[in-house]
Formats: C-alpha cells, sequence, structure tokens
C-alpha cells in the first residue's frame, strides 16, 4: 500500500463489463481520463473489450486489461482474481452491479489486502422491483454490500435506499457524482446539425436515454400527445436505442404522431440536439444520477424532469435549476411542458442557477473527489 504523500501514486483497479454505449461507461471514461496520473495510476479491467469509449481509453493512455470472455463466469472470476493479485492494487472498484459482485468475490479469492468499493450506479430496490424477484435479487445482493470496503453512490437517494432496504450503514455509503466532460460537450454542441425540426419554424423537444421501460419514454410520448393540442409546432426527439424501440413505434402511430415524434437512434454527439433544442424532457421512473441533465444544463437549455428516485432533484437543487414533476404523471408532464413552451423567458433564471449549480459536476471536480477519497482512505 502506498502513501497518498510518498513519491508512488496510488494504484486504482477499475472493473467494468465493456465500454459500450452508456451513461456509466461514459462517466468512468472521463474520470479516467482526468485523474492525475502522479497521484493515482489507473488501470481498466473489461470483461469484453469493446465499445464506443474505447478510443478514448486508448487515447487518453490508460491501460487495459481485457479478461477477453465477456460473459460472467467461475473462469473469469478465478482470471480477475489473479489479474488482482498480480497488480496488487490499493483499491478495487467494482462497477455495476452484476460486475460488482463478481469483482467482490474475485477480490477476496485474490487475497488482495487493498480496498474494495462497489460503484452503484441506479436506485437498487426500485430496479429490483421494476423486473421482478425483488426479494430474492434483495437477498443476493446483501452479502456482497457486506463484504465490500463501502459503495460509491451518485446521490443521497441512492446512499437512503441502500440504508432502508438493504441495511447498508449511511457511513458506508459514500457520495461521488458522475462528471460531465464538459469542454468535450461544449466543443461538440457547437457542431452543425442537419434534422430539419431544428430551426426557428418549430418548437422542438429533446430527450435522451436507452429506449426502456427505466427511462419513462412512453410516459413522455404520451404527454406529448397533449402538448400538441395547446402548441402545434411542437416536435418530440428521442435519442437512443434499446429494447422498447418497437413499442414505442407502435405507440407513437397509435396516437398519431408519426410526423411529429422521431426516434432517431444512438447519436455519437447528443449534444448538439440537446443545445439547439427549446426544452429537455426526461421522464425516468428511476435513476442513479441522471447525468444527461447536468450536460444540458452546461449547455444552457432548459430542463423537465421526472422527480424520480434518485438524481433528479439532486442535479436539479430542487428545482431551482430546472423544473421536477411527479413520476408517471403524463397529465401533469404535459402542463409542465406547455408551460415552458408558451413562456420560456420565465425558465431564465433556472438556466443561470444550472450555469452555477453544475461546477460540482465538471470532470476535474469530480476527478479531484476521487482523488481525496482515495487519499483519505488509504
Amino acid at each position: 500500500m502506498k502513501h497518498p504523500h510518498s513519491n508512488q501514486p496510488i494504484k486504482v483497479l477499475w472493473v467494468i463489463p465493456s465500454l459500450e454505449g452508456g451513461g456509466a461507461e461514459r462517466a468512468i471514461v472521463t474520470i479516467l481520463k482526468h485523474l492525475d496520473r502522479q497521484r493515482v495510476e489507473p488501470t481498466l479491467c473489461l470483461f469484453n473489450k469493446k465499445g464506443v469509449f474505447l478510443a478514448e481509453v486508448t487515447a487518453a493512455d490508460i491501460p487495459i486489461v481485457s479478461l477477453e470472455n465477456g460473459r460472467f463466469t467461475p473462469h473469469n472470476i478465478l482470471k480477475l482474481s489473479q489479474l488482482i493479485k498480480q497488480l496488487n492494487p490499493d483499491f478495487t472498484i467494482g462497477v455495476l452491479r452484476r460486475c460488482s459482485m463478481l469483482t467482490t468475490l474475485a477480490h477476496k479469492l485474490s487475497g488482495n489486502q487493498g480496498k474494495l468499493f462497489i460503484n452503484e450506479q441506479n436506485t437498487p430496490s426500485v430496479e429490483m422491483k421494476q423486473f421482478g424477484n425483488y426479494a430474492i435479487k434483495r437477498l443476493g445482493y446483501k452479502p456482497f454490500l457486506r463484504l465490500a470496503d463501502g459503495v460509491l453512490v451518485l446521490s443521497k437517494g441512492i446512499a437512503v435506499d441502500l440504508r432502508d432496504h438493504f441495511q447498508l450503514p449511511i457511513a458506508k455509503s459514500h457520495l461521488i457524482p458522475n462528471p460531465i466532460d464538459l469542454s468535450t460537450i461544449q466543443e461538440k454542441s457547437q457542431q452543425s446539425i442537419e434534422h430539419p425540426w431544428f430551426d426557428t419554424k418549430y418548437k422542438t423537444i429533446v430527450s435522451v436515454g436507452r429506449l426502456h421501460p427505466q427511462k419513462g419514454h412512453d410516459i413522455l410520448i404520451k404527454a406529448f400527445a397533449q402538448v400538441k393540442t395547446a402548441v402545434s409546432d411542437a416536435k418530440l426527439v428521442i435519442i437512443g436505442t434499446g429494447p422498447e424501440k418497437d413499442e414505442l413505434i407502435t405507440q407513437i402511430k397509435n396516437l398519431s404522431l408519426k410526423d411529429e415524434v422521431d426516434l432517431i437512434g444512438f447519436q455519437d454527439n447528443p449534444y448538439v440536439f440537446m443545445a439547439k433544442s427549446d426544452l429537455f424532457v426526461l421522464a425516468s421512473r428511476y435513476e442513479g444520477f441522471g447525468i444527461v441533465l447536468a450536460e444540458t444544463l452546461a449547455l444552457n437549455t432548459a430542463v423537465i424532469a421526472t422527480d424520480c428516485p434518485s438524481g433528479p432533484s439532486d442535479i436539479l437543487d430542487n428545482g431551482k435549476a430546472g423544473t421536477l414533476v411527479p413520476v408517471d404523471e403524463p397529465n401533469l408532464l404535459a402542463q409542465a411542458i406547455i408551460k415552458a413552451l408558451q413562456n420560456p423567458n420565465a425558465l431564465e433564471t433556472q438556466k443561470a442557477h444550472g450555469q452555477q449549480h453544475i461546477k460540482q459536476f465538471t470532470e476535474t471536480a469530480v476527478a479531484e473527489q476521487y482523488m481525496l477519497f482515495f487519499e483519505q482512505k488509504i
């Protein structure tokens, strides 16, 4: 183990399934890129060496180790334990729940004396209930939480959820938010956009998120059907891919919104759409954090989000930086959208507050929080 004030950097191993395009993966890459390598020596372990963010990690000269077989198998747990033993990191961090559980097993098997932390990206009880077998999943997760030295959480709500539903003491939860890559966001937002709806003829609403029940796109589309009756020039653009695509397409057709709602899939540069929209809406049923909200605030775009567990209230400073509405309430969401589109000047105070509030979520601020955390916990 290295002392934080010695000449040797603290060795940290991050373990994540892959670098496919998700919020957790993007956040980890941003953190890794902005660590002071004189203070922290990072290594990234992937179960599967693939994903849209791979080139960024390579360009940043961050060591990557691949387990080659992407499956979560006993063989890979053994391989990971051997890697931990070989690297002998001061800290091991498992990212995404199933990967974190397997990382915990590998860490214990390795005999490594460094500390192990689970990085919890979502509100676990809400997510588990969403997909059934909650009692079994809860029972299965609790031993891993006890084995870890602590849990890195993205919001206060996750810490409370772990306490109330998994009996994890608040003292074992450590709050460090996901970062926004401010320079990249602002640079990309200046690029041109070819979509026909982003001009003065329309009032364009944008939402970004995986096409998954968690993100509440069905609620947003239902609300948008009401919005169109009050704001005839409104258009909705949804960015993302996922398993709910066919259901959402059917919903759009059934509501006669085929020419009003556009599912444009994954975009390498969503920021230009967010920056040039009149309004950004996140209708999630639950979040771990909701980093896209902080990114939108950085672009000085008005925001409406559901006050879901957990994260949006933290990012929007309890409604001072954006409008919060209840979860699964399309009527109330529609009312908030109509009000925002009809009177955009009323949101200027929120937008100005958001510009100040997001400073704590910048890449440099969050990287510094991680480095101080390692130095204090070693």
